[in-house]
């Protein structure tokens, strides 16, 4: 899990940006007409 509060500025809510990641990358793709 260290991994995680690496890569996130936010080591605490480290858990938390997972699915925060999941949803911001879901709107550019709901977003863009295909």
């Amino acid at each position: 899990m260290s991994s995680i509060s690496e890569i996130t500025p936010l080591g605490v809510q480290g858990n938390n940006a997972i699915p925060i990641a999941k949803k911001q990358a879901s709107f550019p793709k709901i977003a863009s007409p295909s």
